[in-house]
């Protein structure tokens, strides 16, 4: 995201990825102990070229089902870069018992069958200013995780590609250099070339209302940095508005005049959790705001 807002800027938060696409292909079958991986190259995975004019699912399916059969499920997990190429991980499963399983079940190179046991998963975000001036504003996310670790690397690759649409020609499908629907916004805002506000949220389809809020608080309205975050949200998607229940209902009678507006039981949650630190341009001092009822605070160390 990039934009202007009187005196300040926001810097685009999201980068464009030019050169060639591959596939790196886990193909996995019930075996006589279970699921197990196989293929041409083994347990190892199985690397596809993708054509710029092709679409990656289409490919890794019809190459496989050349190879092995056609495959029951074609589930895609992850993206990274590999030098200048763009490698697309998928899990491909070629028996249909699995089918069902393996939708749900988080899968790792070294052992398929990882349990039923239910794991946390969720958004989390972390605003840095260090004593240098460096700011960070960082969100990640799982969403609920795709069980793949690169040897070396520690980190295991989220699989949020479901958040492509997997039919080609629509303006979310999967295609070359492309990012993907999000909602997560870390976001550093500057007033000429100086870092003013750090700030970012967990919170899916609510983390955009909740920042843009946020920083119109704090940056149009004159609220302190604690009372911006800490000020009742609402949340516009689709063809109603939700409100947090310590916005007047006086407010909300002049809002439902234009479009219906449901009230949340809580007074705090549930409208994304933002995390900010403010810079004051003069002083450089710092002023850490997080929001009531998450798991996060603000911290100097």
């Amino acid at each position: 995201m990039r934009g202007t807002m009187s005196d300040m800027r926001v810097p685009p938060t999201t980068f464009q990825v030019q050169g060639p696409v591959q596939a790196e292909v886990f193909v996995v079958w019930l075996g006589p102990v279970g699921p197990e991986l196989t293929g041409p190259c083994g347990a190892a995975p199985w690397l596809i070229e993708v054509g710029a004019d092709e679409h990656p699912v289409e490919v890794v399916t019809r190459i496989i089902g050349d190879v092995v059969g056609p495959p029951r499920l074609v589930h895609s997990t992850s993206w990274r870069r590999v030098g200048s190429a763009v490698m697309l991980s998928f899990i491909a499963i070629i028996d249909a018992p699995l089918v069902r399983a393996m939708e749900t079940t988080p899968i790792e190179r070294a052992e398929l069958a990882r349990g039923t046991a239910a794991e946390a998963s969720g958004t989390t975000h972390v605003s840095v200013v260090d004593a240098a001036g460096t700011c960070v504003s960082l969100t990640h996310s799982l969403g609920g995780s795709s069980g793949v670790v690169s040897p070396g690397l520690g980190f295991m690759y989220n699989n949020s590609m479901f958040g492509f649409d997997p039919r080609p020609g629509h303006p979310n499908s999967i295609a070359p250099g492309k990012g993907r629907i999000t909602g997560m916004t870390p976001t550093i805002v500057y007033r000429g070339d100086d870092p003013i506000l750090v700030i970012g949220a967990p919170g899916a389809t609510r983390i955009v209302t909740a920042i843009a809020q946020v920083i119109v608080n704090h940056l149009d309205f004159g609220m302190s940095l604690p009372e911006a975050v800490l000020a009742p949200r609402f949340h516009a998607q689709g063809d109603a508005m939700a409100a947090r229940a310590r916005i007047p209902g006086s407010v909300l009678a002049e809002v439902r005049r234009q479009v219906p507006v449901t009230r949340a039981a809580g007074a705090h949650g549930g409208f994304a959790f933002v995390h900010a630190i403010g810079i004051d341009p003069s002083s450089r001092r710092l002023t850490g705001a997080d929001d009531a009822g998450s798991d996060g605070m603000a911290i100097g160390v």
